[in-house]
């Protein structure tokens, strides 16, 4: 039989129970609890070391992971100038990842997959998401790594709404079937941008679904050419997936559903995404928040 420890989290003030090995952890944090974690955000750690290195754990290798982990790279070397900052990548051996950097802090993002280096001494373990969301509280948002760039295949309507229709397994081990979009949910959607004055563009690179009465661009464009259309569209609706996180780093008005918990929410301002719950996430909800942000 498991035993558990408790404390009181001394920035939301929960009560928080553990198990035991666990306990000395948050003590070393000050009995801060996962959910209010914020390394970097916070700048809990030896900061802009001088001529040292510093290295990241792989954040994971999906579009809306490499979206959003964007502004903590961009915040933590604007914070520390003086230092070399490496970010890995999934390929890359974690556990030897220090030695081959000489690396003087080793930043583990507390969802890192890979091997994990226990022993070295300058590990900061941390909650890559705590701290986006922290940033996004303040109004410092993730931004495009690249440009978005029109296409040479393609033209626009001048009025038209992006709509990305999930329907692929994400990994052969994970698939996540109840992430995708359903036809008759599709087409749905489809149908109601029409009836609107709407012309609905279709875009990504899933899995074929038959869709009628769109613009259907599925893998015919470069994701700088998806960006460009999103961002020059009056609005961008999805399910919860990276495509998401493209349109609001373009700042395009999203409606988007799926979604577990707010901490998953497009990272921009409130007033420019309507998000829906898993529980709500019917074709109706979905229609009316359409229609209430068309206006």
């Amino acid at each position: 039989m498991l035993n558990f420890d408790q404390f009181t989290c001394t920035k939301c003030g929960q009560n928080v129970v553990c198990i035991p090995r666990d306990y000395a952890k948050f003590e070393r944090r000050s009995f801060v609890c996962d959910l209010c974690l914020s390394v970097i955000f916070d700048k809990t750690y030896p900061r802009n070391l001088k001529g040292t290195t510093t290295i990241f754990s792989a954040a994971g290798n999906s579009l809306g992971d490499n979206i959003i982990m964007e502004v903590l790279e961009r915040m933590y070397k604007q914070d520390n100038p003086d230092e070399t900052v490496i970010f890995l990548n999934d390929e890359e051996n974690h556990a030897e990842a220090p030695t081959k950097y000489q690396a003087t802090k080793f930043f583990i993002n507390e969802f890192c997959r890979n091997d994990i280096p226990i022993c070295f001494q300058g590990m900061i373990r941390y909650f890559a998401t705590n701290d986006i969301c922290k940033y996004a509280e303040v109004g410092i948002y993730p931004k495009l790594r690249f440009e978005p760039q029109k296409s040479v295949i393609l033209g626009q309507p001048e009025k038209y709404i992006v709509f990305h229709f999930r329907n692929i397994e994400k990994h052969p081990t994970r698939p996540k079937p109840d992430r995708n979009v359903p036809r008759e949910t599709a087409q749905g959607l489809v149908d109601f941008a029409n009836s609107l004055g709407y012309a609905p563009v279709i875009v990504g690179n899933d899995d074929w679904m038959p869709i009628v009465g769109a613009f259907d661009c599925r893998n015919k464009l470069s994701l700088p050419e998806i960006a460009w259309l999103i961002q020059n569209a009056r609005l961008y609706v999805g399910r919860d997936s990276g495509m998401v996180h493209v349109a609001a780093a373009v700042e395009t008005e999203i409606v988007a559903w799926g979604f577990s918990g707010e901490r998953w929410y497009p990272k921009m301002p409130k007033g420019d995404f309507t998000a829906l719950q898993k529980d709500e996430s019917d074709l109706e909800n979905i229609k009316q928040a359409i229609k209430w942000r068309i206006g």
